[in-house]
């Protein structure tokens, strides 16, 4: 099962000039991992496996244990870099390298990297946290360019406003033939794609969703069972706590 890159300690982020006539090579493996974007030039990143050319407004993503060093292509190249700590989970790359050379909003990447190098060099009051939410932003969009061409990925945005209807109003008694229309397809084509891109029909879906929020905010303690069955969509308790029960086993007031 995948699970979510869970960033650690952020080390260091600078922008940095390398020159083709003084290239850098590490002295020991890589500590760390490292997210870098190419501003100017073509940098040639060196590993075990090879040279990697990484040009302008490319990103270069590699991780530790090998020693690597990089130089420029032409007399120089200019990067930004991110050292940083993270859980072993690093399911977006493979083989300690990773360059992604297409995206489609090459300008968001650039302003990413300009505000975690200038809240880096700020530390301003909490700048760590900030830069943390920051690196997250440029992860997400580097999954987004390496997947957006993805076929679970176009079906995905097809069942999009489905999805956002059943989260916004899972309360409300919805329908397949509802939520088809939204998607500009009929209710079959909806539940094929359905279960092929969640695992489940869109009304397993709102099922799901109602029970997880009920679990949230039977965690928390706050309403009443009545209350959240009504939150739930559910026309009385009962309704509400055979559903709980058959989802999860256990009756919503012995949820801990």
């Amino acid at each position: 099962m995948e699970q979510d890159l869970i960033i650690i300690k952020i080390t260091r982020v600078r922008r940095n000039t390398i020159y083709r006539t003084k290239p850098w090579i590490a002295a020991r493996p890589r500590p760390a991992m490292a997210v870098a974007l190419v501003r100017d030039g073509v940098l040639l990143h060196q590993t075990d496996e090879g040279t990697f050319p990484v040009a302008k407004g490319e990103v270069l993503v590699a991780t530790p244990g090998k020693i690597d060093g990089c130089t420029a292509e032409g007399e120089s190249a200019t990067f930004d870099y991110v050292d940083f700590f993270a859980n072993d989970s690093f399911s977006l790359f493979e083989d300690g390298i990773a360059m992604i050379n297409h995206f489609e909003h090459t300008q968001k990447i650039f302003e990413l990297f300009d505000k975690i190098r200038f809240t880096y060099e700020s530390r301003q009051p909490d700048y760590m946290l900030r830069c943390k939410e920051l690196l997250y932003a440029i992860f997400y969009q580097i999954a987004h360019e390496k997947h957006k061409n993805n076929e679970e990925h176009r079906k995905y945005r097809r069942i999009m406003p489905a999805i956002l209807q059943i989260q916004r109003e899972f309360d409300k008694p919805l329908n397949c033939n509802e939520l088809a229309k939204l998607c500009g397809l009929s209710a079959s084509s909806l539940n094929r794609l359905f279960v092929t891109t969640t695992g489940s029909t869109p009304m397993q879906y709102l099922y799901n969703t109602r029970i997880e929020f009920a679990k949230e905010e039977l965690a928390h303690g706050i309403v009443s069972i009545g209350e959240l069955a009504e939150r739930c969509g559910y026309s009385d308790i009962y309704a509400f706590s055979h559903a709980f029960k058959r989802a999860t086993g256990v009756a919503p007031s012995e949820w801990h």
